[in-house]
């Protein structure tokens, strides 16, 4: 009884330290975000860097959160289902490219879509839109001003001989990762 009762108070103790961390790590963002809001509102329309500079740091906040929400539900969630479906990458890709255009033109860049018309794929659709959505948002953040990222995708021979597999690719012009940083990809 005595080990029942403190192996559940272990349990109790590591909950409450998820839970501790889960906020601690909403309200990093949170703050940014009300910081920033509250700036512009008090006079960001009177200084445009103040502005430009905030609804940035809102951005990358909210990114920053929704990926954090989603992670969270994806792990209260036992019983996700992670069955791949057929689906054509190629109006995903598009639709993709299309929405994160604008946020390419605020860092002066323009994104560019190389693609066959219809690539099909087995995935999920919201979990590759969440991935080239990422993709893109990194290349954008780090890449150089006045620079074109290429998206590109098709098939390629995964060995000499072998079938044909999917690929997709972004590249700019950015300073690359680290050994380090590539470790943890």
């Amino acid at each position: 009884i005595e080990q029942d009762r403190d192996h559940i108070f272990k349990l109790l103790r590591s909950r409450q330290a998820f839970f501790d961390n889960v906020t601690h790590e909403l309200k990093t963002p949170l703050t940014t975000i009300q910081g920033f809001a509250q700036l512009i509102q008090d006079n960001g329309t009177q200084d445009p860097e103040l502005l430009e500079t905030g609804l940035t740091h809102i951005l990358n906040e909210s990114a920053r959160l929704h990926t954090m929400v989603l992670q969270l539900l994806e792990m209260s969630d036992q019983k996700l289902n992670y069955q791949l479906q057929p689906l054509d990458l190629t109006p995903l890709l598009t639709s993709v490219v299309e929405a994160m255009e604008l946020k390419a033109n605020r860092y002066q860049s323009h994104l560019r879509l190389t693609c066959p018309e219809h690539l099909m794929v087995r995935g999920q659709r919201d979990r590759l839109r969440q991935l080239v959505i990422n993709l893109i948002d990194n290349a954008i953040k780090y890449g150089k001003a006045h620079e074109t990222i290429d998206i590109a995708a098709g098939r390629r021979a995964k060995e000499k001989g072998g079938p044909a597999v999917p690929y997709l690719s972004v590249q700019n012009g950015g300073e690359g990762m680290t050994p380090e940083q590539m470790e943890h990809i």
